[in-house]
């Protein structure tokens, strides 16, 4: 009886520890996120005890909440925590000094018999966690040494040419990966001199593998690509030539460097592994220098930065023995991020200047000094156009404000004729204000001059005109002068002097840059900047344009050597060509983006379709959403009209997404694509920034991929739709 007895205990024994099971850092398939790991499973009775670590920023938040669930992959049921212990559900938890914190999930009726589950929660996702301790099934990791040996190619030496016609192919494997991440395309940003980075789509097959071939039209370091959804990685690549990457999923997870997660081969291996393994450049510049630092104070912060960048770069390129490109490449490097930081601070002081008036970083005027650092990217040297950071750079000097500091203004034609104003109160005899009177003496005084009008006088300027006009408003003739005011712009419309002042401020700020600079003639980065100034960097606004103009506008650019690489000027032909050609109207392409594009303007076939591209995380988006809030309330229900709002899930969190539709976008369709949908749209139209407006027709077909919103009312009504003010 006794033995019996002890049997049946043993037997309970062996059933209590059949349900109450404990496994220490449980293995899984892959997770999306650095900020937790699975440190252990507990499984007692009916519940599953799932612990996690965290290590996030010291001093910023976390929080969790009931939507943490685990999900069964056979069946897609899923289980909602019941209790939470080392957090509290809905509230934001303060990561503490040592960025690190532990806590558990308790989840009831997760069945015995399932051994693997997701966990969800928002960007926080992690696949395949094992609850059973045994190990996941994933492929075996790629070893990064035997890869490198493996796919080894010499370096085909320095191209002769920056700019120049080729393919570029880029392939490689993602060690790691798991198909059930969700991400099935990464983006590639390739150079271009015009448009800045554009984005172009390659497919990531399941087992990781990727490859894709496309035509660029210049050696660069200024390409970056993102593979999960977070971190930018650069890039060089060259035309005719190929790159493999073997790139360390986990890893990716862990580190921000670059060399610890990517490997390189192919033809371009050697150099692009030996600027990954370089010292990281680290910007000087922040907000606040924009709007608290003087410029003395910036440029001594970003100096000071960039100064001990320069000598780990040089310790490093010394014990490397690194090949003479990549330290060309390097030198140049550090010099345009030097002068990116110089550049975005003038550029932020410089919107002080109307929105921040009152702002600290204005209360010393901007000098030549400032400057000293911009001039070595200014230097007669090609491959500066193809370092890292080239096409922001060539994008802030193009609106710089350096050539008003050298003492050259942009200036503006006008030949003083007689106004509709002072031609109205000269025919019925009025006497004007002592304002009205004076302007109108200065108009009689200066009648067929030519005037080139600097920057900072124009509102002074236009004062003088408009004091005549002002003062027939406000006087007994107000009425019938705006009658006459109609009919006199329409019949005597002011002179276009645009080609000229293009052509004269061209002249002018080059020849002060290349002054600056000790140059004969604009170098390859500042024709760059020219020739993205003249395309507005891709946003060239062709619905107000001309063919005719376009190519007075190279022209002008040939003749003040503002643009004189045939390349350049080929390019600037090209796309002049090919936005006037697309204002004709053009079908999607039978391509996944196109058939995409497709289905979501189907519904609203026999309308004119607006398509926002737009993000919760853009200020200029939401801004330019909440300004048209009142138009497009009053135009809602047009019979011929219609706005569908896009934006991607990383880029709007589903919370401030749902609250911020459901505050902004009652009425309209608004779509929140998966990023691999929303990848294939940002491929078929290059969209590399928001917000992006594209226009459709009637019939769906696209009538203006880069459609200027501000002046909606006015482009729709060119179309024979007119919208309510």
């Amino acid at each position: 009886m006794k033995r019996l007895a002890l049997i049946t205990l043993s037997l309970a024994a062996l059933c209590a520890a059949a349900k109450n099971f404990v496994a220490e850092s449980p293995d899984y398939v892959a997770k999306s996120t650095r900020t937790i790991n699975p440190a252990r499973i507990e499984r007692r009775g009916d519940t599953t005890a799932v612990t996690f670590d965290v290590r996030f920023n010291p001093n910023w938040w976390i929080k969790i909440d009931t939507t943490a669930v685990l999900v069964d992959p056979a069946t897609g049921h899923n289980y909602r925590p019941s209790r939470v212990e080392g957090l509290r559900f809905g509230e934001q938890f303060v990561m503490p000094a040592s960025g690190r914190h532990r806590f558990t999930l308790f989840y009831a009726g997760v069945p015995s018999k399932l051994k693997e589950v997701d966990f969800i929660d928002g960007n926080w996702k992690l696949f395949g966690l094992r609850l059973d301790g045994k190990k996941a099934d994933k492929p075996e990791p790629i070893d990064r040494k035997t890869w490198k040996e493996k796919h080894s190619v010499p370096y085909p030496g320095t191209p002769e040419k920056v700019f120049t016609k080729g393919d570029m192919t880029v392939s490689g494997r993602i060690s790691g990966f798991s198909p059930r991440l969700g991400i099935e395309s990464m983006l590639f940003y390739l150079p271009d001199p015009l448009r800045g980075n554009v984005p172009v789509s390659a497919k990531i097959a399941p087992n990781g593998s990727f490859s894709f071939t496309h035509p660029i039209e210049m050696a660069s370091a200024d390409v970056f690509f993102s593979f999960d959804r977070n971190k930018y990685n650069s890039i060089y690549v060259e035309p005719g030539r190929n790159l493999e990457i073997l790139i360390d999923w986990p890893r990716s997870l862990e580190s921000d460097n670059p060399a610890e997660y990517m490997t390189f081969g192919g033809e371009l291996g050697r150099i692009n592994n030996e600027l990954a393994a370089a010292p990281h450049f680290t910007t000087g510049f922040d907000q606040t220098l924009g709007d608290n630092a003087v410029p003395t104070v910036a440029r001594e912060k970003i100096l000071s930065n960039m100064t001990q960048t320069r000598e780990l770069l040089r310790r490093y390129a010394d014990s490397a023995a690194i090949h003479p490109h990549s330290r060309h490449l390097l030198d140049i490097n550090h010099r345009l991020n030097y002068a990116a930081d110089l550049l975005i601070y003038e550029s932020s002081r410089r919107v002080n200047t109307y929105f921040k008036k009152e702002a600290a970083s204005l209360k010393e005027p901007l000098t030549v000094d400032f400057f000293e650092a911009v001039k070595p990217i200014l230097a007669n040297d090609p491959w500066i156009a193809a370092g890292d950071n080239a096409l922001h750079v060539a994008n802030e000097l193009a609106f710089s404000q350096l050539p008003a500091v050298l003492g050259v203004e942009d200036e503006w034609l006008s030949v003083i004729t007689e106004t509709p104003g002072t031609l109205y109160a000269d025919s019925i005899g009025a006497v004007l204000s002592p304002e009205g009177e004076k302007a109108r003496k200065w108009i009689g005084e200066h009648l067929g001059d030519s005037i080139w009008v600097p920057d900072s006088k124009i509102q002074e300027f236009l004062d003088i005109e408009n004091a005549v006009v002002d003062a027939l408003h406000k006087s007994p003739y107000s009425e019938d002068f705006d009658r006459y005011l109609d009919h006199a712009l329409k019949e005597h419309p002011s002179p276009d002097f645009t080609d000229i002042d293009r052509r004269h401020n061209s002249r002018r700020r080059n020849e002060a840059l290349c002054r600056f600079a000790g140059v004969e003639a604009p170098t390859a980065l500042m024709q760059m900047a020219n020739a993205g100034y003249m395309t507005n960097f891709g946003h060239f606004s062709f619905n107000f344009s001309s063919p005719e103009k376009a190519g007075r506008m190279i022209e002008d650019a040939r003749a003040t050597e503002a643009v004189t690489d045939p390349d350049l000027i080929e390019r600037l032909q090209n796309y002049f060509a090919t936005g006037f050609e697309k204002l004709k109207g053009y079908n999607l392409p039978d391509t996944e983006g196109g058939r995409l594009m497709k289905s979501i303007i189907e519904p609203l076939k026999g309308k004119f379709v607006l398509v926002d591209f737009w993000a919760t995380t853009c200020g200029p988006c939401r801004g330019a959403i909440e300004d048209s809030a009142e138009l497009r309330k009053r135009n809602l229900g047009n019979p011929n009209f219609e706005i569908i709002y896009v934006t991607s899930e990383g880029a709007s969190p589903k919370g401030d997404y749902d609250s911020y539709a459901a505050a902004n976008l009652q009425g309209h369709t608004s779509l929140r694509l998966a990023e691999n949908e929303h990848d294939k749209l940002a491929d078929l139209f290059g969209i590399n920034g928001i917000p992006r407006y594209v226009l459709f027709g009637p019939e769906g077909q696209v009538l203006d991929d880069n459609f200027a919103y501000h002046n909606l009312r006015e482009l729709m009504k060119a179309y024979g739709t007119d919208l309510i003010r």
